[in-house]
């Protein structure tokens, strides 16, 4: 009788914990869709997670766009990557991922919140990369090969390099 109550037990957790979507689970879901090209269903799904946003139709179409033109320009996706995890409280949470794409990740950011008993998104966001960002960067790499090569004149050379 004992197994029999146990068995019980287990069942009724598994049934409830398999019912209970977590923010991690969520993304996951989101990412699924992304890899397989769904754009349009990775979006609707994590909108209809909460009722405002559901019936948003142009943020549902503007953001299926921008994710659609975002991978046009990055090139073929290769998975996703937490960046940061940030528990504000127990009821509301934010993530930071990367989407990876063979050319150039892409940030995008995820609020999630549990006014009840279920987690429903409460904000996404692309990170659009500036052009200031881009300029930024291949500055940085270039200045670097610069100093590696002596010719920057405002720094020394190494003393084992010739003068």
């Amino acid at each position: 009788m004992k197994i029999f109550y146990t068995f019980l037990f287990l069942l009724g957790s598994y049934q409830f914990s398999f019912g209970q979507e977590t923010p991690e689970s969520m993304v996951g879901t989101f990412f699924s869709s992304i890899a397989e090209g769904n754009f349009s269903q990775a979006i609707d799904y994590l909108l209809s997670t909460n009722q405002n946003l559901k019936n948003d139709s142009t943020l549902e179409a503007t953001f299926t766009n921008n994710l659609k033109a975002s991978h046009a320009r990055n090139g073929v996706y290769c998975g996703y990557e937490l960046i940061e995890k940030e528990q504000v409280s127990e009821s509301f949470v934010n993530y930071s991922y990367f989407i990876k794409y063979m050319d150039n990740p892409v940030k995008i950011n995820f609020t999630f919140y549990k006014p009840r008993e279920k987690w429903q998104v409460n904000s996404v966001q692309l990170v659009p990369r500036t052009k200031e960002q881009g300029r930024g960067q291949e500055g940085r790499q270039q200045q670097g090969n610069k100093n590696l090569k002596g010719s920057n004149p405002n720094h020394p050379k190494p003393p084992n390099m010739p003068k």
